[in-house]
This record gives C-alpha cells, structure tokens and sequence, in this order.
C-alpha cells in the first residue's frame, strides 16, 4: 500500500491530488486456518503508547478455511467450485465427490463462464492429485461437466494445461542452468497423460522412462501418448523423426536441379 501511494505522489507531484482510497482484501485459499495478524499495528513491536501512533491498515479477509456449508450455498456454482478448492487436499473418494457436485454444478453455464470454471476445476485437480488419480478425477469432471458438444472443447482445455507445465519446466530448466528442469517436466506430462490414456505405469515402466534423457526424444514421446494403447507400444513402437525444414527452392525435401 505504501508503494501505491509513493508512486501516486511521485506522478501527481504538481496537482497535489490526495492519496486514493486502497481497500486491503486478502482471499485465502489455504487448508489450514489463518493464525497471522491481520492489523498493521499488531506487528510493530513497541509500547502501546508507541504503538498506538502506527497507522492500523486493516484488511478484509476472506477465509475458505472457516466458511461453513451456509456460506458456499450462498454464493451458488461458484461457492461450490470454491468448497472443491477447500478440499482439495481431502481423501480420494471425499474429494470427488465434492468434485462432481462442482462440476454438475458448472454444468448448465454457457460460454466463458463454463470455460473459466471447467478449466478452474482441471487445474485444481493437475496441480493438487497425485498422477495415478488423475485419470478417475478427470474423468468426474468431464462426465458432469461436460455436454457431448463440448467434448473437444475439453481436450484442447487439457492440452492447454500440459503446454503451461512444459512452459514451467522450460522456466525452472534456465534457472538451474541446465536441463534437468525441462527432463523432469517432459516426463511429468507423460506420465500424467498416460495415466489418463493407458492407465498408471508399473514401477519398471516409470524406471525405463526416467531412464531417457534426450529431450527431442521425450517431446516425441509427449505427442504420442494419447494415441498408443498401452506404455509397452510407447517405448517399443519406432519414434518418427520430425522432418526438416524445406529448403528454398526445394520440393518434397530434395533440393531441385536446374539443366543448362
């Protein structure tokens, strides 16, 4: 808040305009109730008569961790979304049960509405489960959630969610300075989208690919996952090469010759 107001008087200098009005507003999301301070005041560490000088700050909170069941009726689909949110961390069956509720609950929405729900739901489920649940979680959501017309609408959601952990794993790669992130996110997406197609991988299959660390390889590997029928033909079956380039000039890959 002080950054906000240094900055409105370094722009507004000359007018001499007052400070805007900032309402502090804090949406957590956490699993466990907030214990933290939630006055300004309380953190300065002095007499209260000192104390009582600083400016109070306080700030609206909103906390999933307290809500009662009242509180998420109130608020309709999206309280529901919001209870998933809460126990996402809950025991499988517990888990998704309150997933299927939100997700029926999305169900009715058109358009952008539906979109930024249903994505919601399939982030909270990739980011939070574990990958041998991913499949069973994944499929609650698009049997209540979504309508036949929207099946692949929901893929292109899916595949959406695949190329932001690549994105992720690309960031942690340049920042260790080496390409272990990017392994690591490569083999995750796999693993993940194979648990969903072929079911989960036993131990060996998980050891033979960690084993692999030709990145072009594992980006191959990646494409093909959701049109093998079991791990055993994605590590048997040739891997295409990707083609290269057209060259100016050239046909079907073959450069042409000219006779004089």
């Amino acid at each position: 808040m002080m950054a906000v107001w240094e900055d409105e008087v370094r722009r507004s200098r000359k007018r001499r305009l007052g400070l805007p009005a900032i309402v502090p507003m804090v949406f957590y999301t956490g699993t466990r109730p907030w214990r933290a301070s939630r006055n300004f005041r309380e953190l300065i560490d002095a007499p209260e008569i000192v104390r009582s000088s600083a400016p109070s700050l306080d700030i609206i909170y909103l906390g999933l961790p307290e809500a009662v069941p009242e509180q998420f009726e109130a608020m309709g689909r999206f309280g529901t979304v919001l209870r998933a949110v809460r126990e996402r961390e809950a025991d499988h069956p517990d888990f998704a049960g309150v997933l299927a509720e939100a997700a029926r609950a999305i169900r009715p929405l058109l358009g952008e509405e539906w979109r930024e729900l249903t994505r919601f739901l399939l982030g909270l489920v990739h980011h939070s489960r574990s990958t041998d649940e991913l499949e069973r979680l994944t499929s609650v959501i698009q049997t209540a959630a979504v309508r036949v017309s929207q099946h692949r609408e929901f893929e292109r959601m899916t595949k959406t969610i695949v190329h932001e952990w690549l994105e992720q794993g690309e960031r942690i790669g340049l920042a260790r300075g080496r390409e272990e992130g990017r392994e690591d996110a490569l083999r995750s997406v796999i693993l993940r989208l194979g648990a969903r197609n072929l079911g989960p991988p036993s131990a060996a299959e998980r050891a033979r690919l960690n084993a692999i660390h030709d990145i072009s390889r594992l980006e191959r590997f990646m494409e093909r996952v959701l049109d093998v029928s079991d791990w055993s033909e994605l590590f048997t079956k040739p891997v295409p090469q990707r083609a290269s380039p057209r060259r100016n000039g050239s046909r079907n890959g073959q450069r042409r010759r000219v006779r004089r």
